[in-house]
């Protein structure tokens, strides 16, 4: 079981989409960032909320199928998260 709730029975995967979901994480905390102490809160909150990882997840999984190491991979997740 890996942290993202779901079974792996290729390591090789697993660790691509863990990578890949670590990205997404990355870049969604860039995107919320903000000099504005409560635009900055407000926006942790509703990404700490959770709900946004199962989309981004899908993304991951499905560039499996095509170009997984393309840059604009995580960067989509991101959008559809």
């Amino acid at each position: 079981m890996s942290t993202l709730g779901v079974s792996f029975n290729d390591d090789a995967l697993e660790k691509r989409v863990l990578a890949g979901v670590d990205e997404v994480e990355r870049q969604l905390s860039a995107a919320v960032d903000s000099p504005d102490q409560l635009v900055a809160e407000a926006a942790a909150h509703l990404l700490n909320a959770g709900g946004k990882r199962f989309r981004p997840l899908l993304v991951m999984l499905c560039a499996e199928f095509g170009d997984a190491a393309a840059p604009d991979v995580a960067r989509s997740a991101v959008v559809v998260g």
